[in-house]
């Protein structure tokens, strides 16, 4: 029970480490190069969401029999951690080496059948390689870790191999996440709100809710950073939440101070939206919150909206008879089939700033504007183009017939009470 995994009947990694000196010492007699490999399967939750814990360690025995039978006598292997394996290798040369971890990624990244249910596994591997026999070989397995999760970064169901330089941003990012870890409960996180208008009637009618960090030494630090090491980290579940209820109180406020018709968009990353209690979640914040569920609307991304889309097209549906609106947020960037769009239950389609920058420079641009507002009409969706900063873009959208707009044109994302001051100055 120290030294072996009970599930697959490998070293775990107790045992791995235990075994791991004085097999690399034997190696690097024999053999130029040697090197530590992390394999971890992407996305290994939704195939425990699918198939039940059972299901799940059903492909981690396989996975570690293909494995086994991949590695040579002299080699090594281990359970990692969790959906990860860790191997040992040896190799003649460093073309020989590439060769075989081309072979690994390809042989793991397999089709397999678990109580009737297919799965496409997607692998992404990290590798560190030493011909030194200076390099600890504790090392050599820190190093390849940083190489998986950057494999990882990079979007994963590829191999990686360690990079000095990309150690630093790992360091960084570590330091980011360690910060932001205590960020809720130091009170540094706070929300500004950028307004949404009505092209029509040219008034404020909803906002959309954007997170700051308020850290002396990661002040600089983008709100995109702070999302994607939320996301790695697995944080973003409780900053979601956290985002959600103060969006929504705050919205309550302007509520309650007679800007009755106000909504309020959230942007849910993928994640927090395939947590299995995501709908318990929000009818408890709604509930708490005291606000209508029709005045929160969600915006989920077009990538997020075409991944396991029967599973999405369920959920989305249950918000909707929640009362709950739902946007697609840079639509026009990804690569869905439109006729998806047709099916999903969703209220608005924002157009990308990409295309709105690009309206009096490109006409492209122009082509692929008219084209999502004439189809979002057809199917009886409305729009809002996001980025919006020139009076002749707005011409632009108003005469294609497109509904909302935001952008700096209007107002930088602000504080609520520079949002309330806009709503004053504009019942004047």
């Amino acid at each position: 029970m120290t030294y072996y995994d009970s599930l697959t009947n490998l070293y775990n990694l107790n045992g791995f480490l235990v075994d791991l000196p004085q097999r690399a010492i034997q190696l690097r007699k024999k053999y130029p190069v040697i090197a530590i490999a992390v394999i971890s399967i992407d996305d290994f939750k939704r195939i425990n969401s699918i198939s039940g814990y059972i299901g799940g360690n059903l492909v981690l025995q396989k996975l570690a029999d293909q494995l086994s039978q991949f590695i040579e006598k002299e080699e090594g292997i281990g359970r990692y951690f969790g959906d990860e394996f860790i191997l040992l290798l040896k190799e003649e040369s460093l073309e020989k080496l590439e060769e075989r971890i081309k072979l690994l990624w390809e042989q793991c990244s397999t089709e397999m059948i678990i109580n009737d249910q297919e799965y496409r596994l997607k692998i992404s591997i990290g590798v560190a390689i030493t011909n030194s026999s200076l390099i600890k070989v504790e090392e050599i397995v820190n190093q390849a870790n940083i190489a998986k999760v950057q494999a990882k970064k990079q979007g994963g169901n590829r191999y990686q191999y360690y990079d000095i330089n990309v150690n630093e941003v790992i360091k960084m990012e570590q330091k980011i996440e360690n910060a932001l870890y205590h960020a809720i409960t130091k009170n540094e996180l706070y929300l500004v709100f950028q307004p949404i208008v009505n092209l029509k009637t040219n008034s404020i009618i909803g906002s959309e809710a954007l997170i700051r960090w308020n850290n002396k030494q990661f002040s600089k630090v983008s709100p995109l950073k702070i999302i994607e090491v939320a996301e790695q980290s697995g944080m973003i579940v409780d900053i979601g939440k956290w985002v959600l209820s103060e969006a929504l109180k705050q919205n309550k406020r302007w509520h309650d101070l007679g800007y009755n018709n106000m909504f309020v968009s959230v942007n849910i990353s993928a994640i927090q939206f395939e947590q299995p209690n995501f709908l318990d979640m929000l009818k408890a914040i709604l509930e708490e919150t005291a606000m209508a569920p029709q005045f929160l609307e969600l915006e989920v991304t077009e990538t997020n909206a075409m991944t396991m889309v029967e599973e999405k097209l369920e959920k989305m549906s249950k918000l909707k008879e929640m009362g709950i609106r739902i946007a697609i947020d840079d639509f026009g960037t990804g690569y869905s089939s439109l006729a998806y769009f047709t099916r999903f239950p969703i209220n608005t389609l924002k157009i990308d700033r990409s295309f709105v920058n690009e309206i009096y420079k490109d006409e492209n641009a122009k082509t692929i504007i008219t084209t999502i507002i004439n189809m979002a009409k057809t199917i009886n969706i409305a729009t809002t183009a996001e980025g919006v900063e020139t009076i002749e873009q707005v011409k632009f959208l108003e005469e294609q017939g497109c509904d909302k707009i935001q952008g700096y044109l209007i107002s930088r994302p602000v504080n609520p009470n520079q949002i309330e001051e806009l709503l004053l100055r504009e019942a004047k």
